[in-house]
């Protein structure tokens, strides 16, 4: 189409009328409303207008050094790589003299590694991951076994692709080398088992579809009305910040479901309307988690229109009622909560066990979680146990062993169980402490390299290992007789200088005492059962890359 164009004849009427029109004053027309500032309907949930938004599982990279090797490491390294990684060393170690980075490296008791993991979502500062670590020269490093990963920071995997470029730490990895002795699950691979450390805090927002000031303030409002004072701030018209309060720690999942459901309207008519079909869609709906959700974000006003469904036939609507209650600190739903946690086949125990431990008062959820640790079902007693942690509870006792593995003992009844942890954290679990060993009492590890030994009159048992760095046989040092007192003799530093209370042992590395505990239960030299839980995935992404990817 042709502009049309307007000659000096066809302006001069528009430009007279335009006067006359302004000498009578007519008034101008409305501007139209900005999009920041127009009419919004929050009449609704905050999820409706807006969505969450965080750092998604984050994977991180990082190059660093594995000692205390015994002869099967290498001094093998790309030159870049060696340069960076000396002047990190004479950096960390500034005040270390006779100290050579370079004969560091060289060492055949050492190996330059490659470290990968994941953080997972929502990861608060300080929090622990898993970590997959291999050598950077596979052919001549010949085993990682006991070695020892020192400082690492670990950063943004896909934006790393020089040694020595300078970007963000997210993460820091340490720690003692596992791999897994039990099974052929992944056994030529190790990991640091909680050897990831988190430098970041977690970033949550809630992103408005629409921006708008109206909406920013009033969902800000809300949130803080809720739960507390500066837990959401709107930082702009379209994002609003959120920090997780810590009585919601370790539901951060449940916290922000809960956000996206509170609901806007503050009138006393909408809120009840909303709250009446809540309680409705509860008990005639087949997603009763939402309607669960929805309750608790209505805060503590749901709980008498909930007490009434603690006695319904229907398990689903008893136990989505007595949770939500529950959480909303209601202890009168507590006994339908523990009948559930009684019935093992029900789908609803592990979860009512769950809810117990992290919101009901230690001195009642006690007594409830240690019955439940006796159960026969390793799940239970698993699920129990990791609630009588959370709420430290005394029936726990825990000691760290070399720096490096914990054992918990677990004072309860129920049939003697040795529980290793093969992911998160490297941790021994005895169910049943005391457990004792018996009376005549000979071993030997499957590779030869530990040896115990005692008589029924003995009172202690005589441990001695064969170090692969030693020709000579080390020990014997005499352990007690309680398993406990016998993994501490295995596993403590031959050095206690450091914490002379501290009894010297064999420095035996975890993935081979928990191989040794395996092989005492399944001889019936010890009187518990054996189970290890799953093994870690970290690193796995790795699988799904090409060569040159990685």
């Amino acid at each position: 189409m042709k502009r049309k164009l307007f000659s000096a004849q066809n302006r001069l009427p528009i430009f007279t009328a335009a006067i006359i029109l302004a000498g009578f004053g007519c008034t101008p027309a409305p501007k139209p409303a900005s999009p920041l500032q127009a009419p919004v309907d929050l009449n609704t949930t905050i999820g409706t207008l807006a969505e969450i938004y965080h750092f998604n599982a984050l994977q991180v990279r990082g190059f660093g050094v594995a000692a205390g090797l015994n002869g099967t490491g290498s001094s093998e390294c790309p030159p870049a790589l060696r340069a960076e990684l000396e002047r990190y060393i004479r950096q960390q170690l500034p005040k270390a003299r006779g100290i050579s980075p370079r004969q560091f490296l060289d060492s055949p008791n050492t190996a330059v590694v490659e470290i990968n993991g994941t953080i997972p979502p929502f990861a608060e500062r300080k929090e622990t991951f898993d970590l997959l670590v291999f050598p950077i020269d596979r052919a001549k490093t010949t085993s990682l076994d006991g070695g020892y990963v020192y400082t690492t920071p670990l950063k943004e995997r896909s934006t790393l692709v020089r040694y020595d470029q300078y970007a963000k730490i997210f993460a820091t990895a340490q720690g003692q080398l596992f791999r897994n002795t039990l099974d052929d699950e992944n056994a030529s691979q190790w990991y640091l088992l909680g050897g990831g450390i988190v430098e970041n805090e977690a970033s949550v927002s809630l992103i408005l579809k629409k921006p708008s000031f109206e909406a920013a303030n009033a969902i800000r409002n809300r949130i803080n009305e809720r739960f507390a004072p500066q837990t959401a701030a709107a930082i702009s018209p379209a994002e609003i910040s959120l920090k997780i309060p810590t009585r919601f720690q370790h539901q951060k999942e449940r916290f922000l479901q809960m956000v996206l459901r509170l609901y806007l309207p503050n009138d006393e008519l909408s809120v009840n309307r909303h709250i009446e079909q809540l309680v409705d869609n509860l008990t005639h709906q087949d997603n009763k988690l939402e309607a669960e959700l929805g309750l608790e974000a209505a805060g503590k006003s749901v709980v008498d229109k909930l007490i009434p469904f603690l006695t319904s036939e229907d398990p689903a609507v008893r136990f989505h009622a007595a949770r939500c209650m529950i959480h909303l600190g209601n202890e009168e739903a507590l006994p339908t909560l523990e009948k559930f946690c009684r019935d093992t086949n029900s789908p609803y125990c592990i979860p009512a066990l769950e809810a117990i431990g992290l919101t009901v008062r230690p001195r009642k959820s006690e007594p409830i979680l240690l019955r439940a640790a006796e159960n026969a079902s390793i799940p239970v007693r698993l699920t129990a146990y990791k609630q009588l942690e959370l709420i430290q509870s005394p029936a726990i006792s825990r000691d760290l062993i070399a720096d490096s593995f914990i054992i918990d003992r677990v004072f309860c009844g129920g049939r003697p169980l040795i529980y290793v942890f093969r992911a998160d954290s490297p941790k021994i679990v005895l169910f049943g402490s005391p457990i004792h060993c018996k009376p005549d009492f000979f071993f030997q590890s499957d590779d030869g390299s530990i040896l115990l030994n005692a008589k029924p009159e003995d009172k202690m048992i005589a441990v001695s290992r064969r170090h692969p760095a030693r020709p000579r046989l080390i020990g014997p040092i005499y352990s007690g007789r309680e398993l406990s007192l016998l993994i501490r003799t295995l596993g403590e530093s031959a050095d206690t200088s450091s914490n002379p209370r501290r009894q010297p042992g064999l420095a035996v590395p975890y993935q081979d005492i928990i191989l040794l505990l395996k092989r005492l239960s399944e001889n019936q030299l010890v009187n518990a059962d054996f189970q290890a839980g799953p093994m870690t995935q970290a690193g796995s992404f790795l699988q799904n890359l090409t060569q040159s990817d990685r």
